[in-house]
C-alpha cells in the first residue's frame, strides 16, 4: 500500500502508517520549511519516506477535473501534486485539506483524514464577483463586467 503525504499529514505530528510506502511531492518539501518540522521529514526520508515528483500528465488530469469542480482556485501548486501523485501510483492521500478530499473524492482517489473528521459530502464551486456579484463558472483574474476580485462560492445544487 502507498501513502501520499500532504504537508497537513507531517505537519500534524500525529503517527503515521507503520506498514506500506510514504511518499512526498517535492513541492510539500518545499513547504516544510520550518525547522522542526524539517527534523521530522529528515528521520522520514532517511527510515522509509520517498520524495517522488508527479509526471506532466498526471498534473494535467488532476488539474482539468478540478477546473470542472471549480477547485482550481482552492488548490495549490503542491496540493495538486498531492492529488497527481495518487493518481499516478494508486496511493491513498493522507491530508486535512477539504480542497484535497473534495477532488480526491471526484477523481475517486481514496484519502484518510489525519486529524479532522473530513467531508462529508463533495462541493462544486462558481465564483462571485466582489463588486457586482455576478456568477461565473471558471476562476478569471478579475470580473469581466466590473473588474472586481472573484471569490469562489459554493454552487448550488
Amino acid at each position: 500500500m502507498r501513502f501520499i503525504l500532504d504537508t497537513s499529514a507531517v505537519l500534524s505530528g500525529l503517527p503515521l502508517p507503520q506498514e506500506g510506502e510514504l511518499l512526498l511531492p517535492p513541492l510539500v518539501e518545499r513547504e516544510l520549511g520550518h525547522a522542526w518540522a524539517r527534523r521530522g521529514l529528515e528521520y522520514l526520508k532517511e527510515v522509509r519516506l520517498a520524495v517522488r515528483e508527479p509526471s506532466r500528465a498526471a498534473i494535467e488530469a488532476v488539474r482539468a477535473k478540478c477546473r470542472g469542480t471549480g477547485d482550481d482556485a482552492r488548490l495549490s501548486e503542491a496540493d495538486l501534486e498531492v492529488l497527481a501523485l495518487a493518481l499516478e501510483t494508486s496511493g491513498t492521500i493522507l491530508t486535512d485539506d477539504y480542497s484535497i478530499q473534495n477532488t480526491a473524492s471526484v477523481l475517486g482517489l481514496p484519502y484518510k483524514p489525519v486529524s479532522q473528521k473530513g467531508i462529508r459530502e463533495v462541493f462544486a464551486w462558481t465564483y462571485r464577483c466582489t463588486g457586482c456579484r455576478k456568477l461565473f463558472d471558471q476562476n478569471l483574474p478579475e470580473c469581466p463586467v466590473c473588474g472586481a476580485e472573484l471569490k469562489s462560492h459554493r454552487a448550488r445544487r
